[in-house]
């Protein structure tokens, strides 16, 4: 995870910057693992007086999910070329992409079909109660 003054503080000090592209996704885990000490020393050394609740809101997002929300453009990528199981990448553009995300259409699940059942079962994704 980073931390949006490290960033600007490390960017802000490369000479001659003119433009910068940052590669990530906003819809990604949020981090965590923050400590109430930890984001409290954060508010006492830069922050005098500021607002505790305002900074655990913003150490709680991700640089780009904090840069979307103050409308910085961003262009959303539509293959997937990470996985090769189109079954993980449906579910997961369908639950968290609204299905804009595609399958990369050279995976060996298209080029493979031979192969298919063996390197792609169709349970490969199990739901499992876990309320009880």
């Amino acid at each position: 995870m980073s931390i949006i003054p490290n960033i600007l503080n490390a960017l802000c000090r490369i000479p001659n910057l003119k433009k910068v592209i940052l590669v990530g996704d906003h819809e990604q885990l949020r981090p965590y693992g923050f400590e109430n000490v930890v984001i409290a020393k954060y508010v006492k050394k830069k922050h005098r007086g500021g607002n505790i609740i305002q900074v655990k809101e913003t150490a709680s997002q991700s640089l780009f999910e904090n840069l979307a929300d103050r409308g910085f453009p961003r262009v959303m990528l539509e293959t997937n070329y990470r996985s090769t199981n189109p079954l993980l990448i449906r579910f997961s553009s369908r639950l968290v992409y609204d299905n804009k995300i595609g399958v990369n259409e050279c995976s060996p699940y298209y080029t493979d079909p031979e192969n298919r059942e063996k390197k792609f079962p169709k349970d490969s994704i199990t739901f499992i109660d876990t309320s009880s």
